[in-house]
């Protein structure tokens, strides 16, 4: 007699969802001098830089696993600009990271004496915070379970924002963007893909930052976001004081700015 069958158990796709946004790629600041960025992204904090994509002195993509850091120097005398908050990485070794910080302060100081630079590092709570040669923040982690399986990698990027934002910031990315995203004390945190995020928390002091700084995430479609931006534009904005023709055409003209496959975060 053949036994009873038994049902078959269900695979609930959902658990494994992570999102319209499924990568946070990379995070884009101008500077001034090749070799500090070298010393501290590639020396320091271990990074590798692109040796196929701008190879010369106009730029430099540094990766760190599948994730980067964009630095162009534009102009003939670019400035430096400071992201608006903290960028945190994944990396294999916080005690290797430690010498190699050491050995890039010293090198900075023999490479370019003439230069004041910002460069310091830390320990604080189990990590080490690091800030570059013109004051952008970052803070490594050792591989752990809340950052999945990356062992080298552009986790997170904790931006600084002004008190009462956090609940409009977590909005938009759950609404516009489709992406799993809270607020709660003043904090808004929005997931990108199975291992990254970017949190905004609010700003107690005004912090030393420049515009123009950027992140970008990868999305699989930008169907979503179109929709969203259109239903924003329509429900939610004041009425301009235009003809209905022109109208129609600002909201189409602002809608189309989400339609590319991947967004950037003004820092």
């Amino acid at each position: 007699m053949n036994a009873p069958e038994r049902p078959e158990a269900q695979l609930d796709r959902t658990t494994q969802d992570v999102g319209n946004i499924v990568l946070l790629e990379h995070f884009n600041v101008t500077i001034p001098d090749q070799r500090l960025a070298t010393l501290f992204y590639v020396v320091g904090l271990g990074g590798t830089r692109d040796p196929y994509i701008f190879s010369g002195f106009t730029n430099m993509w540094v990766n760190f696993g599948r994730t980067q850091v964009h630095l162009p120097s534009r102009g003939t005398q670019p400035r430096a600009q400071v992201l608006r908050g903290t960028a945190g990485f994944v990396v294999p070794d916080l005690e290797a990271l430690k010498k190699r910080l050491d050995f890039a302060g010293a090198e900075m100081k023999r490479v370019v004496p003439e230069a004041a630079t910002r460069f310091s590092w830390r320990e604080q709570g189990g990590c080490v915070e690091a800030t570059c040669p013109w004051g952008n923040r970052i803070r490594c982690h050792a591989p752990g379970a809340e950052f999945g399986r990356t062992e080298l990698g552009l986790v997170y990027v904790d931006f600084d924002v002004p008190p009462g934002t956090a609940g409009g910031i977590a909005r938009f990315y759950a609404e516009v963007m489709k992406a799993p995203a809270s607020a709660a004390g003043g904090r808004a945190t929005v997931r990108m893909g199975a291992s990254s995020a970017c949190c905004t928390r609010r700003r107690r002091s005004r912090s030393r930052h420049t515009t123009g700084t950027t992140c970008r995430s990868t999305l699989p479609t930008s169907r979503a976001p179109m929709r969203g931006c259109r239903r924003a534009a329509s429900s939610r904005w004041r009425p301009m004081r235009t003809s209905g023709a022109s109208r129609e055409s600002s909201i189409r003209s602002r809608s189309s700015r989400c339609s590319r496959s991947s967004t950037r975060c003004a820092a």
